[in-house]
């Protein structure tokens, strides 16, 4: 009975999330671009799209995802009726999202993909979630961050 319960309150609570509007369903994108005369940080790019947030500071600071992500990576035991295990919200290493620099795969964690860029080299960064990031097998499944720099925009349009 108790899985069932379990069962029960991760429906309504994504239920409660999608009639919020803190979670959506479908695939999406969403991207940042700095105007030419300012110079953006990754973080300042981030925190303008909407559905992600920054958690943490420094070496600690994780990306999350909300929306489609934050249903999919609710979850409590599904598999064991009586399991007592805690709802997961996806701020493990596990669940960040893939980072992609100019088309180069280069990992999940946040703090190391940060310290790679110098205020005004990002030129765009792009959220991809659902379909969108299937391109990217199962590393893509908690959501994908493409990232391109003022170099390698420059170098395509030559």
């Amino acid at each position: 009975m108790e899985y069932y319960r379990s069962v029960l309150c991760v429906t309504v609570i994504a239920a409660l999330l999608m009639a919020t509007g803190c979670a959506t369903s479908g695939s999406s994108s969403q991207e940042s671009s700095a105007p030419e005369d300012e110079t953006w940080t990754l973080e300042e790019h981030l925190r303008r799209i909407n559905g992600v947030q920054i958690i943490g500071s420094g070496d600690y600071a994780k990306v999350v995802l909300r929306g489609s992500q934050g249903i999919s990576s609710v979850s409590r035991g599904m598999g064991e009726p009586d399991s007592k295990k805690d709802i997961n919200l996806g701020d493990s290493d596990e669940r960040q999202p893939l980072f992609v620099v100019n088309d180069q795969k280069v990992g999940r964690n946040y703090p190391d993909v940060r310290d790679m860029f110098s205020p005004g080299e990002i030129a765009s960064v792009k959220l991809l979630t659902d379909s969108q990031a299937a391109q990217y097998g199962s590393q893509g499944g908690n959501g994908v961050i493409v990232i391109t720099t003022k170099s390698a925009e420059n170098n395509s349009d030559q």
